[in-house]
């Protein structure tokens, strides 16, 4: 802002003249107008902008020149991400005919999605990162963390990795693997309270961090405090919280933890599935074996109470094609048939069998001869598509909307999803659920308090699943045409 001082003035005589009013005599001070409009600064509503008309479209005294939300009262000018747009007008929607703020893109399509505790992370067809919901830990991986923060509608990953070929959201931290000429690299950022990060520290980081620089990886899952990874000659490595043995490593308790990937026994591990603290995975013979916290049953053993185990142990004789593990429970697909099988807490019939009662070796699901080509099982309910139409059905917890079937209750059958068939990729977190569809549209349900449903509509819970697009960020003040 640029002032300018004029010169003395005597009383009756124009700009320029002599002043003879005599020595001693007090000087007159010009009425300041710094923008040069001829409104004196006294009253301009905007003294910085020539604004002759003195436009004030919302009435709160500030000049529509220097407001950065003309079309919405807001006299203290707030504008708490400093991109030149007032809150007021970030939080609201435009007036018929006003320039958005922010405008879907089109349909983008999507090609995994993964559900964590109170946040979301997919990766779309161009292999880009997105993600969104809570953000306290940074573990959406956008530079920033902090109690209040949270992303309700997706924010892209921006770093140099090109592709994104997996991502796993844990409860409060996030990993992925990246693929470029030097292989498959993986990456993990949020929460790092017990090293569940894999980084040799237990300092949480807001973007993604590599781990084991020396190693390739084939696939990894973050669970409630711990992560696990395959890598290269079916080797198996797991890292983070192991009070309960999750970790599988032959030790357990508190002061077991580990900050770096320590290698479990055996060099033939097809897929690991973190749950809460405990672990499963399906060796390349298809055997399945699970470790960690066995309390509930869900480690598969017969086994309930205070019981946990610190190695894989082998779950029965049957052979496996998929394994899911939850905060307390685990699914399964059995072959040769790809029927579905689930065991441990069934507080909620997350186990789909109407009993209600935990069981500590698998059992099927109601529909015990139905093939099955998707499940994942989250805290307290399960989802999965059957072969046979290609339609998601969910069952146990309700609180949050997780069934998705609109009925807002727990329910132990199995409960249609509401929207679409075809479902190529699920994933159920704690008290939401996300999926695809075969056109690559993305559409999540259930708790929406930490925006982590992707639409927007933080806090609202969504019963039904709610598309989710990318919302990219016009800078266009409302009612402004910048064009």
């Amino acid at each position: 802002m640029i002032f300018f001082l004029a010169a003395l003035l005597s009383a009756g005589c124009t700009h320029g003249d002599l002043d003879v009013r005599g020595p001693g005599a007090p000087a007159i001070e010009a009425p300041v107008d710094s923008d040069r409009d001829g409104i004196v600064d006294e009253t301009d509503i905007c003294v910085s902008i020539s604004n002759p008309d003195q436009a004030d479209e919302d009435s709160d005294l500030v000049g529509d020149a220097c407001d950065n939300c003309p079309s919405v009262t807001n006299p203290d000018q707030k504008d708490s991400d400093g991109n030149g747009v007032g809150d007021a007008c970030e939080e609201v929607v435009p007036s018929p005919g006003a320039s958005a703020d922010v405008t879907p893109t089109p349909h983008k399509e999507w090609l995994k999605v993964s559900a964590g505790g109170s946040h979301t992370c997919a990766i779309d067809k161009e292999y880009k990162l997105w993600c969104w919901g809570r953000n306290n830990h940074g573990q959406i991986g956008n530079g920033e963390s902090g109690t209040d923060k949270f992303e309700e509608v997706p924010v892209k990953i921006e770093t140099d990795i090109e592709k994104w070929i997996s991502v796993t959201a844990g409860f409060e931290h996030t990993c992925g693997i990246s693929e470029d000429s030097g292989g498959h690299k993986l990456w993990c950022w949020g929460n790092n309270s017990f090293g569940q990060l894999g980084k040799g520290t237990t300092e949480e980081i807001n973007s993604p961090g590599r781990v084991g620089a020396g190693l390739l990886w084939d696939s990894v899952s973050a669970g409630g405090s711990h992560t696990c990874g395959t890598g290269a000659a079916g080797r198996l490595w797991c890292w983070g919280m192991n009070d309960r043995g999750q970790l599988g490593i032959g030790e357990s308790g508190r002061g077991t933890e580990r900050t770096r990937a320590a290698l479990v026994d055996g060099n033939d591990w097809a897929m690991v599935s973190t749950g809460g603290d405990h672990t499963c995975g399906l060796k390349t013979d298809n055997t399945l074996w699970c470790w960690g916290e066995g309390g509930h049953g869900q480690l598969g053993n017969g086994r309930e109470g205070s019981v946990f185990e610190d190695a894989p142990i082998k779950v029965g004789t049957d052979l496996w094609s998929y394994v899911t593990a939850a905060s307390s429970h685990t699914c399964a697909i059995k072959k040769p048939n790809e029927t579905l099988w689930c065991w441990g807490a069934n507080f909620f019939d997350e186990l789909g069998d109407g009993s209600y009662r935990q069981k500590t070796i698998p059992t099927s699901v109601a529909e015990a001869t139905a093939a099955w080509s998707l499940v994942d099982a989250g805290a307290g309910f399960t989802c999965g598509t059957k072969k046979t139409d290609g339609i998601l059905n969910c069952w146990g917890s309700d609180t949050w909307g997780q069934i998705g079937d609109g009925e807002g209750m727990s329910v132990g059958t199995l409960k249609k999803v509401k929207e679409g068939t075809g479902w190529t990729y699920i994933s159920s977190g704690r008290t939401h659920a996300c999926g695809i569809i075969t056109d690559g549209s993305l559409w999540c349900w259930g708790s929406n308090v930490y925006g982590e449903l992707g639409d927007g509509d933080k806090p609202n819970k969504k019963e039904v699943p709610v598309g989710v697009e990318i919302m990219l960020e016009m800078r266009i003040r409302p009612g402004i045409d910048r064009f």
